[in-house]
């Protein structure tokens, strides 16, 4: 109190009714702070991105350990290489997140290797190559370490909301194309891919039967639509009796069907794909001078597996011109 009475501002605030806040940066080491977001947004958004943020997830906490500790290493070359940097990412961090585990050499390790093996699947072919989508659980653990440092020390982390505008791209265009990929690989919807016969739904092979395009003791070695949701609406294949190959007329909803013997075709003539934007068109001539197109995608060589099956059984069935 003043001598007049009245409460003494300045008193009070020297005698502890109010500090300022305490809380530093120094806490963490330097003024810098780690990049923590969610693992709900982080697992979304890697998805969306098909692993890129992941990348650019590291490339924020590299530039965090660089700024801390005044060094010299180049954040995008270690984000962008992040399956073979992770363990001295994980090394670098553990010294700013307050977590037993993760200052564990064999976590730090153990997990090194298990982000490794989910990059090397990468170069699978489909549908194997989409297990590297599955990297985001190996981020997990440290994305989860940190959030729940965030939390204790809030000064140490730039906190991420969980939703913000400029995601919105890869929520509203990233995530539906993921699901449309993941409904072709488990065959909802046709494939990008020539496939194999028995790679055919069931329901397919039943449908290409009712319709008549497929005999009943027919069976089909290779297949491919150009449609986007069902095999009805186009498709070519070749199997051990015809080459075929079908359409649903879009204005008269009819099907248009085209399939020849290989005893009756005189050539088959193939334009090859020049690019992953391009597909491969074998033209099948038949004796009587009737031709129709076999579109193919020339994705992981799916073209020349369908040309060279199908001509395989050609030469082997039609007869030796006098």
């Amino acid at each position: 109190m003043s001598d007049s009475g009245s409460p003494d501002h300045n008193a009070a605030e020297t005698s502890g009714y109010y500090q300022p806040p305490t809380a530093s940066v120094d806490d963490v080491g330097s003024n810098a702070r780690f990049y923590s977001t969610g693992p709900f947004k982080f697992t979304l958004l890697y998805l969306a991105t098909f692993g890129l943020y992941g990348i650019y997830w590291s490339y924020k906490n590299w530039r965090f350990i660089r700024d801390r500790d005044n060094s010299d290493v180049l954040p995008f070359i270690r984000a962008f290489f992040y399956p073979l940097t992770f363990y001295w990412f994980l090394k670098s961090l553990a010294p700013s997140i307050e977590s037993r585990w993760l200052s564990s050499t064999l976590v730090q390790v153990a997990l090194s290797v298990i982000m490794l093996a989910f990059s090397m699947t990468s170069a699978l072919p489909e549908p194997y190559v989409f297990i590297s989508l599955l990297g985001f659980v190996v981020f997990l653990p440290v994305v989860i370490a940190m959030v729940a440092q965030a939390r204790e020390k809030p000064v140490s982390a730039v906190r991420v909301p969980a939703f913000h505008w400029s995601n919105a791209f890869a929520y509203l265009v990233g995530i539906p194309f993921l699901l449309l990929i993941a409904a072709s690989v488990i065959g909802v919807i046709p494939s990008s891919m020539v496939v194999s016969g028995d790679k055919l739904r069931d329901s397919d092979i039943a449908y290409l039967r009712e319709a008549g395009i497929l005999g009943e003791e027919e069976q089909i070695l290779h297949f491919y639509s150009t449609a986007m949701f069902s095999i009805a609406d186009d498709g070519q294949f070749y199997s051990t009796e015809y080459v075929t190959s079908y359409y649903t007329d879009p204005d008269t909803d009819e099907l248009v069907l085209f399939f020849a013997a290989y005893e009756d075709i005189r050539d088959i003539d193939v334009i090859w794909s020049q690019s992953f934007m391009e597909d491969t068109i074998a033209t099948v001539t038949s004796d009587d001078g009737s031709q129709f197109e076999v579109w193919l995608s020339a994705e992981q060589d799916g073209d020349r597996q369908f040309v060279d099956g199908m001509t395989a059984i050609w030469r082997d069935k039609r007869p030796a011109d006098p």
